[in-house]
């Protein structure tokens, strides 16, 4: 086979070699056709644009102006793009690999320390209107070469299925990937797959460096799909503890859970009950009561809005209207103040077990 036949196949590759040369030289692509011509060769613009955007095969001309172009050779230009190209096919997770400096991947990076080991998760389910929380386990360990930091989560469902007459067993999922690090975001980012299911879901927490001590707890939002029948797209907050959390302290933990803002928002009924509740002061009451006469909150399931004397297409239109005047967030966030308020349950030893 001749050279110009296996040329298509570096296609893909010569995107990522050309962007990342483009980077460590400092150069623009009006640079790049400058000192082609400087060196006796020509590239159009047009051509640099489809390489970068992955629109044509490239030719043998091209490969030489580009070797030209960022002082290498031909031969060295064939080994990098040979790299590419063996390191997309390893790839486990079929996650592209970070080519940023801003993006730490190697777990022996100080940006790691004190986040490796084991945590407990804890979260609600992600399907029904229920209080049960999902318990289970967040590892972060170094690869076997030492490049990449392993991440698996294992979670108890809450789905029992009977293995025998007598025997009943908890089913438990498991899902592997890897933890990235964004210096520039202060953001770590978990890929997490299960293959057997065919699902993969996203972690991001707070990222800070924390060279001489070990991150205790932290709130982190989890992209994953509904437990469901209807396995919709779901997003929610997951607690990450190094120690067990106490089933009576997570009555206070749940608080943070929630996908809420600032605003605490409570029906008529659910007033009652924190009115009710001999634990809490009363002092705190009658600030409670305060709010609530100040400022009254309407409380409407959506279903209860149905009317039957209106077309699918307007019923639609107005709870959609309606919806729109709701005080529900418009989005949700992990905010400092949820952070401090759940180290400060959190911190203590006689909260945990």
């Amino acid at each position: 086979m001749s050279l110009e036949n296996l040329l298509p196949k570096y296609k893909a590759a010569l995107k990522v070699v050309v962007t990342q040369l483009k980077e460590e030289h400092n150069m623009t692509q009006m640079k790049i056709i400058e000192k082609c011509k400087a060196n006796g060769l020509h590239m159009s613009q047009s051509t640099i644009s489809d390489i970068i955007n992955e629109r044509c095969n490239p030719s043998l001309s091209t490969l030489i102006a580009i070797a030209s172009t960022f002082d290498t050779s031909v031969k060295e230009l064939f080994t990098m793009l040979d790299n590419v190209i063996e390191d997309k096919s390893g790839e486990e997770y079929n996650i592209p690999k970070p080519q940023s400096s801003k993006l730490i991947v190697d777990p022996e990076d100080d940006a790691f320390s004190g986040f490796l080991g084991s945590f407990y998760t804890y979260f609600f389910r992600t399907t029904g209107n229920t209080e049960k929380i999902v318990r289970g386990y967040l590892n972060f360990e170094p690869s076997e070469d030492k490049k990449r930091c392993i991440a698996c989560l294992r979670i108890k469902t809450g789905n029992i299925i009977q293995e025998s007459d007598i025997k009943k067993e908890e089913v438990e999922k498991e899902y592997t990937g890897e933890l990235v690090i964004s210096e520039s975001m202060r953001v770590a980012y978990v890929y997490l797959l299960n293959q057997r299911a065919g699902e993969i879901c996203m972690i991001t927490f707070r990222h800070w460096y924390n060279i001489t001590g070990s991150l205790k707890c932290t709130m982190a939002c989890a992209i994953t799909t509904s437990s469901g029948a209807n396995k919709l797209p779901t997003i929610h907050r997951i607690c990450l503890s190094r120690n067990k959390i106490s089933s009576e302290r997570m009555k206070l933990v749940k608080g943070q859970m929630l996908m809420n803002d600032s605003n605490i928002i409570l029906t008529e009924n659910q007033m009652k009950v924190l009115l009710s509740d001999e634990n809490i002061p009363d002092t705190f009451k009658e600030l409670l009561n305060q709010c609530f006469q100040k400022d009254k909150c309407i409380y409407i399931q959506e279903s209860s809005l149905y009317d039957m004397n209106l077309s699918e297409e307007e019923q639609i239109k107005w709870i959609s209207y309606t919806r729109a005047h709701s005080s529900v967030p418009k989005y949700n966030k992990i905010s400092r103040r949820t952070e401090e308020s759940l180290y400060s349950l959190l911190e203590k030893d006689d909260n945990i077990v």
